[in-house]
């Protein structure tokens, strides 16, 4: 039988609230587009996720560390994508779902963060092959 972790009051706790009742202020920044005040808040809330989900050997809640992953990925910031999302399923308690959301979304953000940029990947002719003269 797991031993259960006795939860303190202040683990779930975001600036003097549990982190579930930030949601709407959350959803109210990404309307707002204020990505650098909601990734803050985000990251604060999925800490306070998983101290509560290691406290009661839960799976913490994924909506923060989503939110997240999309903001990064926005940002073309694949390196801070994929250490939110292995951040996330490290928090996780075995066995892992290979399938989950989270975890194919953190199949892809490898992928693109091993992918060159693509301007870097690109020389001085492009286009010249498609504009081809016409004879």
């Amino acid at each position: 039988m797991a031993v259960l972790h006795e939860l303190d009051r202040t683990d779930s706790v975001v600036r003097g609230r549990h982190h579930s009742t930030w949601v709407a202020t959350l959803d109210r920044l990404r309307a707002r587009g204020m990505d650098d005040a909601g990734l803050e808040l985000l990251l604060e809330c999925m800490g306070a996720a998983e101290r509560e989900a290691w406290a009661t050997d839960g799976v913490p809640t994924a909506e923060y560390a989503h939110r997240a992953a999309v903001i990064h990925r926005r940002r073309r910031d694949y390196a801070a994508e994929v250490e939110v999302l292995e951040r996330w399923i490290a928090a996780c308690p075995e066995p892992r779902d290979p399938y989950s959301r989270l975890a194919v979304r953190l199949v892809k953000a490898r992928r693109l963060l091993a992918t060159p940029p693509r301007d870097a990947a690109r020389s001085g002719a492009v286009g010249s092959a498609c504009r081809g003269s016409r004879a």
